[in-house]
């Protein structure tokens, strides 16, 4: 029952399907006599870490990295004979059907789409008719040789080791369909404009490419041109586990500290009362009232023209200010307006038989069990952020703030970054954070702000006019209450090739931009006060992008962000790099992010509003942009430190860590660090 727990489809653990599974691998059951587990514990590994749905029926996992952890940690304690056997049933055919997915999302049904029905109906149903000899035989053997240092190397290091394996996968994979397709001239044509334009392909490949017949000029020129972009590529290198396991901390070579000066963080003396705006609104509503009921007992009237109003809207503001104050409402943070990202925050639950503990769920955030009451010998920091905090492709290990942790016993690091959230999720994570009695806070945010933001004008078919008023009216409490009681659902996302036709306009996107950096304001700023009204001092890092490899998505209208325009900003950052003027290239680089038509980094008018409302707030910002990109070759582009434009590697946690961790030690402990 508990291997057919493993595999059973998301909706049965509903509404906590992620903490059950974890759970389940944390218990010893699985380790009893009886059927082996390790099948189901692969196959479960593949869900979790690269959202593979397999077969039966089996649907995909939110990426969870505490879950895929735990899931081959298990798989560490049983005998090697078992885990090797348990990869071939298991593993094995699963990552035929990952590289196999990959290519069909990725690449074919694109190139498909304006091919005839058949055409796409060959690519959607195609699977292949014969034994396709890949790397998964190679996985195996270092399974069979070498077990736990096989299974370390594919949990860390962000699935360096999956990915070799996967690579030639695909490139049998592509092959195999190139020579079922050599009759369908259409799709030959479709599928070796793929190759020339960069798909996954590899030596198999080349070899099918040079025995294609040429049925029509057209095709054969097609052939061609995949040739020529393909070359003649090497043959895949045998599979070896890494030489160095990924994912250790470097030691003294790593980098050196910050060279950064951080101020002491002034905060109102404890037990200073600050008047909310809720009291405010209490207060407005009650004079108000006495007000209009006072005029009308002095000149012997009823209630009538504007003392009328007067009385209304006094009543609104004290009802709207009472429940304000009472938190009968709920926060704004959890304003229908935002529920179309399902991670809105961290959700602290008491421990089952653990009295004085709390955990949270697992998922988006991490599945983490801690003491409400801090440690006395430890300074305790929360860490609060979006992916890029949480880790993502990283074990908890592997991410900054336990890289600070591990750097810094003296400091108790607990992770509450919340992939995929907007600054609401980060302020509601952020009140679950200060009820821990949390020593400092640590604030990595501003990425999906502008993209969140985009995204749920195309999803709920709505304009940043409507999204503004709505985000005026979630400030009243009242509003937010009759919420709760009529909810709305968010529209379901679009496929990519819908969103891609209802991609807002350039006035649009500028619009969105600014509703935008109100909300950051209204979250980020509030979760801020509140933390300097309780004396918790809060740094604000900046985050960092890869600029020279940012999504750049262009307006299909002429003018600023256009295809032309973002390319002639790409070639001048790349002279001002060649030229060594790194400055004018990182200038240019975020010029073309902020004319973006759906920029997934960080815009300017987002990043100086943080500065602004950090400083509102007598916060620290540390810049982890300028820190990070100071290390780089090109003094742009920092070198391994990203796995894509904005997420960092093992080796971009480390360099946070690097930064955070002084200078949280520089306020925690001034008179040992200077």
């Amino acid at each position: 029952a508990a291997i057919e727990a493993l595999d059973a489809p998301l909706s049965r653990f509903e509404p906590h399907a992620l903490a059950s599974r974890i759970t389940l691998l944390d218990a010893p059951i699985l380790l009893c006599d009886g059927p082996s587990p390790a099948p189901a514990l692969f196959r479960l590994f593949l869900r979790s870490r690269y959202g593979i749905r397999g077969p039966s029926g089996r649907d995909s996992l939110p990426e969870d990295p505490d879950l895929f952890e735990r899931a081959l940690r298990t798989l560490q304690r049983l005998p090697p004979e078992e885990v090797a056997e348990g990869a071939r049933v298991g593993l094995a055919p699963g990552l035929v059907d990952m590289a196999l997915e990959r290519l069909r999302r990725d690449w074919w049904v694109p190139a498909a789409s304006g091919l005839s029905p058949r055409a796409r109906q060959f690519i959607e149903s195609w699977q292949p008719t014969e034994s396709i000899p890949t790397a998964t035989g190679d996985l195996v053997a270092l399974l069979e040789r070498s077990p736990k240092a096989t299974l370390f190397a594919m949990t860390t290091g962000g699935g360096s080791l999956v990915n070799d394996v996967v690579a030639p996968v695909q490139d049998a994979l592509f092959a195999a369909m190139l020579r079922d397709a050599s009759n369908h001239p259409e799709l030959l044509r479709a599928l070796c404009g793929v190759v020339a334009d960069g798909a996954p392909a590899g030596a198999a490949v080349a070899t099918v490419l040079a025995g294609l017949p040429s049925p029509d000029p057209e095709t054969a020129a097609s052939i061609q041109r995949a040739r020529d972009t393909l070359g003649s590529p090497a043959a895949p290198r045998p599979l070896q586990l890494p030489a160095v396991p990924p994912g250790r901390i470097p030691g003294k070579t790593a980098l050196p500290t910050p060279n950064v000066s951080v101020e002491a963080v002034t905060l109102p003396p404890s037990g200073r009362a600050t008047l909310g705006i809720g009291w405010l609104r209490t207060l407005l509503g009650l004079g108000l009232t006495v007000s209009a009921l006072g005029f009308a007992l002095r000149s012997g009237r009823q209630l009538r023209r504007w003392p009328s109003l007067l009385f209304g809207i006094g009543l609104f503001s004290l009802a709207d200010g009472l429940l304000d104050v009472t938190r009968f409402a709920p926060p704004a943070s959890n304003h229908p307006l935002f529920q179309f990202i399902a991670q809105s925050g961290v959700e602290l639950h008491p421990k089952p038989g653990a009295e004085g503990h709390m955990y949270t769920g697992g998922g988006s955030m991490r599945h983490t069990t801690v003491e409400v009451d801090p440690p006395r010998n430890q300074h305790r920091v929360v860490f609060l952020g979006a992916s890029s905090v949480h880790g993502s492709h990283y074990l908890a290990e592997e991410a900054f703030p336990a890289m600070v942790a591990a750097l810094h016993p003296q400091i108790e690091a607990i992770n509450f970054g919340v992939g995929g959230a907007t600054s609401a999720g980060v302020a509601a994570a952020g009140q679950s954070a200060l009820q821990l009695k949390p020593d400092a806070l640590v604030v990595m945010y501003g990425h999906n702000e502008v993209a969140q933001f985009t995204r749920l004008a195309v999803y709920q078919h709505t304009s940043a006019h409507l999204l503004r008023s709505r985000l005026m009216l979630s400030r009243s409490a009242i509003y937010r209450w009759l919420h709760t009681l009529v909810p709305v659902e968010a529209s379901a996302a679009p496929p990519g090739d819908l969103y891609r036709t209802l991609s807002p306009q350039r006035a649009e996107v500028a619009d969105l931009t600014q509703l935008a950096v109100r909300h950051l304001r209204l979250q980020i700023g509030g979760l801020l006060a509140e933390a300097r009204e309780r004396t918790v001092p809060v740094f604000v890092v900046l985050p960092p992008t890869n600029l020279r490899f940012a999504h750049l998505e262009a307006f299909d209208t002429p003018g600023p962000g256009d295809a032309a325009d973002l390319d002639r900003l790409r070639r001048e950052a790349e002279a001002a790099v060649d030229s060594g003027d790194s400055p004018l290239a990182t200038r240019l680089l975020q010029q073309a992010i902020d004319r973006s038509a759906s920029p997934r980094e960080i815009v300017t008018p987002i990043r100086e509003e943080l500065i602004r409302v950090a400083h509102q707030h007598n916060a620290t910002v540390l810049d982890a942009a300028t820190w990070m990109t100071a290390h780089a070759p090109d003094g742009v582009t920092p070198s391994g430190l990203f796995w894509d434009d904005v997420h960092p590697t093992a080796e971009g946690h480390n360099a946070l860590a690097r930064l955070v961790g002084p200078a949280l030690l520089t306020h925690l402990e001034p008179s040992t660090h200077r």
